[in-house]
């Protein structure tokens, strides 16, 4: 009993020391960086981290102002990172993300898929037949049943981390995107408004 006790208290120490030194190295960032510009574009360098509409974490408002880019939230982008049937699949605001045997990503949303060329020089869009036929819409199925067709179980983690291809794709096709989406959305709520006027 007094040696649980002892291996208890003593794990208890080490990870109260752990937590100070990570801690003490975000607090010696901070103060490296405090008060200081960055010649280039004339933000500071404090860190004050805030997660983009773009889904993109900046070192702070000043640098996503850049990008014309407004805050999501205060803090790192989270990203809910999932093993579907062996692959690795992140889950974004409209986008479903994973790469296949060879490496090659895929950016899926509500309508199509952007796939990266193989000579890695632009994405290629393709269009799906409608909505409910996408393979971002029958994942998402999928999701909220936390399951896969085949019977395999999903299991999901929150990160703030993710691929570099992702990241490029964001900074180069973010604003693309979002009014693709919104383009699509759009039309769906003209084409309904339009039926509902008709029947009336």
């Amino acid at each position: 009993m007094k040696f649980s006790l002892f291996v208890v208290a003593l794990c208890s120490i080490f990870l109260l020391l752990a937590s100070c030194g990570t801690e003490q190295q975000l607090t010696a960032i901070t103060n490296a960086t405090a008060n200081v510009t960055d010649t280039e574009t004339g933000c500071s360098l404090d860190y004050n981290p805030i997660c983009g509409k773009d889904s993109l974490t900046y070192q702070n408002t000043c640098f996503s102002s850049l990008r014309n880019v407004a805050v999501e939230y205060i803090g790192n982008c989270q990203y809910t990172l999932c093993s579907f049937n062996g692959q690795e699949h992140y889950l974004l605001n409209n986008i479903l993300y994973y790469e296949d045997d060879k490496g090659r990503p895929y950016i899926n949303v509500v309508y199509g898929t952007f796939f990266l060329q193989e000579d890695g020089n632009g994405w290629t869009y393709v269009k799906a037949i409608n909505k409910e036929s996408s393979y971002y819409t029958n994942r998402m199925q999928e999701y909220v049943n936390g399951i896969t067709e085949s019977g395999n179980q999903i299991n999901c983690t929150t990160t703030t981390d993710i691929p570099e291809q992702l990241k490029e794709f964001l900074k180069t096709h973010g604003k693309i995107l979002e009014l693709k989406i919104e383009s699509n959305e759009d039309k769906k709520n003209n084409t309904t408004e339009t039926s509902t006027s008709t029947s009336s």
